[in-house]
């Protein structure tokens, strides 16, 4: 007889939330143009300014879900608990508050506020007063169903602060419904997944599972079903047999990112054999690789991986994921990619490149003296471009040694040249060096830099040149970079040089 009293109680909750929903529907429909204001009850736990934001616990004891006002940031995990936010102590509850803008009958906004009254929520043109929360989640989803994406946004997040509303259901029925905007389906699929594990409600799973399997719909929401699929055993084995049947890559990346950040052992191995598989695309090896680097894989085992692959792109994804971890052992592993001569050259660039990129001075250091082991051109000129991009003054110094170094090849002198100057070296120095060099193209290009920097040092420089240098094309070449920068010596000195 009990039982019968509550299934007959739920009943009339399920019969009166719409009928009450048509209410506030009449209030807000007849309201005219400008903001409308209605109240109801949160739910347990849930907090907020009043002004910017609104937060729920979620996860850990310490987990919490930030939401801003307009609804579109959520889902911003962080620590601290309800009530703190990283110091933040201005976060209390008490009813929602939703602001609705209305033009011609219609509402074309949609804002909630919890927690104190404030300029927000104080002002608005018409209050249709406090109402009942499982109506007030009723009436917010019809909107969502057909207002635009901005406003369904704030109508979803709306009515998940409801007290006692159970909305999964009908987020179920939105998320199915073809004849809905792709971005509305894809707001209640993300809205379904929260409100199905709260409300205990099973079929969220199943709903984005059918969703995403159904070749008919749209890529865009069957993606966005992919990540809304919770992490459990049988879910991830049906995500791992549903990868096979996929056609569009897109949903093949999507579902290899969903198993990665699930983790586990198992999840780890098929990703692996996806990365080692031939049969694969590259572009789904290449996002397995990654997924492994930053999810699944320890350093070892990606460097392990190296050697069951030879394509080379995906090598180099390996050595900028070892690069990434940073940790000794994958430093030294990258030296020894940079020193093997058995090495491709696009390999050893990479490594150097990576190296180069971690921005320690001892990466710096051993690249310099990896630069008199090498003895390719392109590879020396590699590590020169990165001795530069590491500036300070130890870099300047063998930079200015490479360039000043008669026995060094001409073009390597001249990048040298080129890369000291990225390095914001003193003007007045590479006046110096032009007297120290008589390798000519090093020569040039001193004249090309003096003639884009421009200043007092340069110019002067310049003027010397045209006027005294025993080379009658280096001559011309500085009183030309003198006439490009608009100094008033230049013409004078153009004359001089044509006799």
């Amino acid at each position: 007889m009990k039982r019968m009293r509550f299934a007959g109680s739920m009943l009339a909750v399920a019969i009166a939330a719409p009928v009450a929903a048509q209410g506030i529907a009449a209030r807000v429909g007849s309201a005219p143009d400008g903001s409308v204001r209605i109240t109801f009850a949160a739910r347990a736990g849930v907090c907020g300014d009043g002004r910017s934001f609104i937060a729920e616990p979620f996860g850990s004891p310490d987990g919490v879900t930030i939401y801003s006002t307009d609804g579109m940031s959520d889902y911003v995990n962080i620590g601290g608990g309800p009530g703190s936010f990283g110091g933040m102590k201005n976060c209390a509850a008490g009813p929602v508050r939703v602001m609705l803008s209305v033009a011609n009958h219609r509402v074309i906004d949609v804002r909630p506020y919890v927690g104190p009254a404030t300029s927000r929520t104080t002002g608005a043109d018409t209050d249709a007063g406090t109402v009942s929360a499982p109506a007030a989640a009723d009436y917010l989803l019809s909107i969502a169903a057909t207002a635009d994406e901005h406003a369904s946004r704030g109508a979803m997040l709306s009515a998940s602060l409801a007290d006692s509303a159970h909305i999964s259901a009908r987020l179920a029925q939105m998320a199915r419904d073809k004849a809905l905007r792709s971005g509305v389906r894809e707001n209640a699929l993300r809205w379904l997944a929260r409100a199905g594990e709260r409300e205990d409600d099973r079929q969220a799973d199943q709903v984005a599972r059918t969703i995403a399997a159904d070749e008919s719909d749209v890529t865009a929401v069957r993606e966005r079903a992919l990540r809304t699929i919770r992490h459990t055993t049988e879910n991830d084995s049906w995500l791992r047999t549903q990868y096979a049947r996929f056609t569009e890559t897109s949903l093949k990346e999507r579902t290899l990112r969903v198993l990665a950040e699930g983790g586990g052992t198992t999840n780890s191995a098929w990703v692996t054999n996806i990365a080692l598989n031939e049969g694969e695309p590259l572009a789904l090896r290449e996002r397995a690789l990654r997924l492994l680097g930053d999810e699944m894989g320890s350093p070892t085992e990606m460097r392990q991986l190296y050697e069951k692959v030879s394509e080379p792109s995906l090598r180099e994804r390996i050595l900028r994921i070892a690069g990434e971890s940073g940790d000794a052992v994958s430093l030294r592993w990258l030296h020894s990619i940079a020193e093997d001569a058995t090495a491709s050259m696009s390999l050893r660039d990479r490594a150097i490149r990576i190296l180069g990129e971690s921005g320690e001075s001892a990466q710096t250091a051993y690249l310099r003296g990896l630069y008199a082991q090498v003895s390719d051109a392109t590879l020396r000129d590699r590590i020169l471009r990165t001795a530069s991009e590491g500036g300070g003054e130890e870099n300047q110094r063998w930079l200015r040694q490479i360039a000043e170094n008669e026995k060094e090849d001409s073009s390597l002198r001249d990048r040298a040249v080129r890369t000291l100057s990225e390095t914001g070296i003193a003007t007045s120095a590479l006046v110096a060096m032009y007297d120290a060099i008589n390798d000519r193209p090093v020569r040039e290009r001193l004249i090309s830099i003096f003639g884009e920097r421009a200043d007092r040092a340069g110019s002067d420089k310049l003027a010397a040149i045209a006027k005294g240098d025993a080379d009658y094309d280096l001559r011309r070449r500085a009183a030309r970079r003198l006439a490009e920068a608009g100094d008033p010596r230049a013409k004078q000195l153009l004359e001089d040089t044509k006799r």
